[in-house]
């Protein structure tokens, strides 16, 4: 069932997409397209497993930790290209992780 939706939703943005495709410039060098491929596996491993631990945990354990996605690139990109880190932008990982841990954990009661 998500496969469905993810293709319906995949085929739609491309539809989406096609009027602006005359703007778009295509010339890329050659040693990113190796990039490119492996970042593209990279997600299509990453979609999998999120498939399957959709399918066999709560969505409501999964989502929190779906959206922490935003923090880890965060980080990422501070350490590796010096991306700086505003008060907003922190405040914006603070929250994103708190709301992340708070809902992923389940309630005795």
């Amino acid at each position: 069932m998500l496969w469905n939706f993810r293709l319906v939703l995949s085929f739609f943005n491309f539809l989406l997409l096609i009027p602006f495709i005359y703007k778009v410039d295509f010339h890329i060098p050659g040693n990113l397209y190796i990039l490119l491929f492996a970042s593209s596996c990279l997600q299509t491993i990453a979609f999998l497993f999120m498939m399957k631990a959709a399918k066999h945990w709560e969505i409501s354990l999964i989502s929190p930790l779906l959206n922490l996605s935003v923090v880890v690139t965060a980080v990422l990109a501070f350490f590796i290209i010096g991306e700086r880190l505003t008060f907003t932008k922190m405040s914006g990982i603070f929250f994103n992780f708190d709301r992340g841990c708070l809902t992923s954990k389940r309630s005795e009661f």
